[in-house]
């Protein structure tokens, strides 16, 4: 009866739900077609354990974000319910309707629609005809700005010329 309570009360379905002890707490793990349904937020993943009483998801494999800032998909992530913030790890990728930022991690803060890559980044913007790489950085979505440190470098495409290449220190 419990179960079927917190089933129904909780925005979330998968194809087996646990409710399990870790650290002296309740959590609830979710197995199989996870998805995790928030005001404006989709998550969708393989598996997860859901803390209800922090407002916290552990997202393990095939993780997949929707909110109003676009698509994010990563192997892992920890998402915070009412700070709309998410630490995503493995081949992540921000798809928004103006640019696709990608990195190895991203720290990700809905809410101020901000975003920190670490390594391996790289952002491809097609409205400006532009593509640039980095090891990490900031971006602002809202004012589409940023900055790149560690080896920035930025390709420019223009009409029947090669790309012009930009590289700073």
């Amino acid at each position: 009866m419990l179960l079927f309570f917190l089933i129904y009360l909780t925005p979330f379905s998968a194809d087996r739900v646990e409710i399990i002890k870790e650290n002296g707490e309740s959590v609830v793990h979710l197995i199989g077609n996870v998805a995790i349904q928030d005001t404006n937020t989709q998550i969708t993943c393989f598996e997860a354990k859901f803390n209800e009483s922090k407002g916290v998801v552990v997202l393990m494999r095939d993780v997949k974000i929707v909110d109003k800032n676009g698509t994010i998909t990563a192997n892992s992530a920890v998402y915070y319910f009412s700070e709309k913030i998410s630490y995503l790890s493995g081949n992540v990728s921000l798809i928004t309707d103006q640019q696709t930022i990608s990195s190895d991690s991203l720290y990700y803060n809905g809410r101020n629609e901000y975003v920190e890559m670490f390594n391996n980044v790289r952002i491809d913007d097609p409205k400006n005809n532009l593509v640039a790489y980095s090891k990490k950085g900031w971006y602002d979505l809202a004012k589409e700005q940023g900055h790149l440190v560690d080896n920035p470098k930025l390709e420019i495409s223009r009409e029947n010329k090669e790309p012009m290449k930009i590289m700073a220190r």
